[in-house]
């Protein structure tokens, strides 16, 4: 969202999966600073597993967790506090929404409890033309849960 914002003519599709137009009110950015404090003073790793639940839909192979665990853990707790950062000082990207002139796909998880489906909803409407694509059995990590059907929703929206 920011790519288009800053620079819509270097823009000429926009894919938008498992994400948010709203920006952390006061509680939501405690609960940030809270993560990234609890991974510095108790481990990272313990914080990542226990946020798999956020992430992850509850039937999802186990081997999917796992995967999200080891990924974050190559990543780091630097590139997760910066990221974490990045999110709560993140400008509002609603009012630039409407300007959106490109193909876009707006994908969720129907069980994202990270960016739930009503967030995608919001975009969708929001983006004139927003093609909304919810995957069912999916949480927050669509494209480990669900490939095949990410990856078909994307096909489609590059065809179209």
């Amino acid at each position: 969202m920011e790519a288009v914002r800053r620079a819509p003519h270097r823009v000429a599709r926009l894919a938008l999966l498992s994400t948010s137009g709203t920006v952390d009110d006061t509680g939501q950015a405690a609960v940030r600073r809270a993560a990234v404090s609890t991974a510095r003073e108790r481990g990272f790793e313990k914080v990542l597993r226990g946020s798999l639940p956020l992430l992850v839909h509850p039937q999802a192979d186990p081997a999917i967790g796992e995967a999200v665990v080891a990924m974050a853990l190559r990543v780091g707790l630097q590139a997760f506090e910066r990221q974490q950062s990045a999110i709560i000082g993140r400008s509002d990207p609603r009012p630039a929404l409407c300007a959106i002139t490109v193909p876009t796909l707006v994908l969720v998880g129907d069980e994202d409890r990270t960016t739930p489906p009503r967030h995608a909803q919001a975009l969708a409407a929001a983006i004139p033309g927003a093609d909304l694509r919810c995957i069912p059995c999916c949480g927050h990590m669509s494209t480990m849960e669900r490939a095949g059907q990410v990856n078909a929703a994307l096909r489609r929206w590059l065809a179209a």
